[in-house]
């Protein structure tokens, strides 16, 4: 019988999504657009280059996969942890399927047509096709740990957290009967931030008051906007 958690029994094509048609799904795991991605990465990006990121909510890895395609040339690594084993599984998946050239040409000309990237020449793609062949591709290490309990103090660079956290309504935190438990694990997770001390953080939260005003508890914020159904956010810890 498969158990809740095998690693890769339990992922799925994501076929419906046009932006999602070349990757897994872990059916625990909201989905994130790379619209999203891309825009949270590239807030990161234009302050810190060559830096750590780290993503404590990894889901299936779209943020890593995004940033091989867009950003593999201003991120020193992306680490990420999720805590459901079957994520890390997909996750892993995900980012091995897209170490092929073919698909990650696919990838590139997929965000191409939506305008979220700027048109690559044949040059950008053989520069890709070279990468890939030498190894020399963005490292994205990804394990199976806790958001309420990461340390990022053994990274030698700045680091930069880039997350979704999962605080939709089909999440084990959610309070049915309207209460503040979003709100709750969200000020848990940002506690556990501030202590981690982090150069940046950029996060995509719950579109609510409440949540912004948690946030601003922990982060001076700098930038704060709405995109599709979330409110993206960045800042630094106070």
């Amino acid at each position: 019988m498969v158990g809740k958690y095998d690693h890769l029994s339990t992922l799925k094509r994501k076929d419906t999504n046009p932006h999602g048609k070349l990757l897994y799904k872990s059916d625990a795991v909201p989905w994130l657009s790379e619209k999203v991605a891309c825009h949270m990465l590239g807030l990161a990006t234009e302050i810190y280059t060559d830096s750590n990121i780290f993503d404590p909510f990894v889901g299936n890895g779209l943020l890593q996969i995004v940033s091989q395609v867009r950003y593999y040339n201003q991120i020193k690594a992306f680490y990420g942890i999720d805590i459901n084993p079957n994520n890390v599984a997909t996750a892993l998946a995900n980012i091995q399927l897209h170490q092929n050239t073919s698909v990650l040409e696919a990838r590139i000309i997929e965000l191409q047509n939506t305008g979220e990237i700027p048109n690559r020449t044949p040059k950008d793609f053989e520069r890709l096709k070279r990468a890939i062949a030498s190894r020399d591709v963005l490292p994205t290490p990804i394990w199976q740990g806790n958001a309420l309990n990461f340390d990022t103090s053994y990274l030698d660079k700045d680091v930069v957290i880039v997350s979704d956290p999962p605080y939709g309504i089909e999440c084990p935190w959610y309070d049915h009967s309207g209460q503040s438990t979003k709100g709750d694990f969200l000020e848990a997770f940002l506690q556990k931030t501030v202590e981690n001390d982090p150069a940046l953080v950029v996060l995509s939260i719950f579109a609510h008051p409440n949540q912004l005003e948690i946030a601003k508890k922990y982060l001076s914020l700098d930038y704060n906007n709405p995109i599709q159904g979330r409110r993206i956010i960045r800042g630094k810890v106070k």
